[in-house]
């Protein structure tokens, strides 16, 4: 394959990528909730496809580095969604961060009484 084919493939699994970055902030959104397993399936199955398509443009960028010239357009798009995805998905980690920690983890305890201070203080030293 070559680098235009290579470069079209990376870009057509980088938009797959962005349509499920996009369901995964809808689902935080909506049900301000982490996703289920059936999602995060979904998620880790594109891993290995990512990893191969590194690859390819790695090997097709060796074998043709005389057409990263005429591939700069596609290179430059292909940068731009990758940028994109990354901070979809950053948004996203956050949203998860924000759901996935109790509440009950932020909450701050009342104020006790100086009085009840004082006698755990007289209490303590009286042992």
């Amino acid at each position: 394959m070559n680098l235009a084919e290579t470069l079209q493939q990376h870009l057509l699994l980088c938009e797959e990528i962005h349509l499920l970055l996009l369901e995964e902030n809808r689902i935080l959104q909506t049900t301000c909730k982490p996703p289920d397993q059936n999602f995060l399936t979904r998620k880790s199955q594109l891993l290995p496809r990512l990893d191969a398509a590194r690859l390819a443009l790695s090997i097709s960028r060796m074998n043709g580095a005389t057409e990263l010239s005429l591939q700069k357009a596609a290179i430059d798009r292909l940068q731009k969604k990758m940028l994109s995805l990354l901070l979809l998905d950053r948004e996203n980690e956050k949203l998860l961060l924000k759901y996935s920690v109790q509440a009950e983890a932020f909450r701050v305890s009342a104020k006790p009484r100086a009085r009840m201070v004082a006698h755990a203080y007289t209490t303590a030293a009286a042992r």
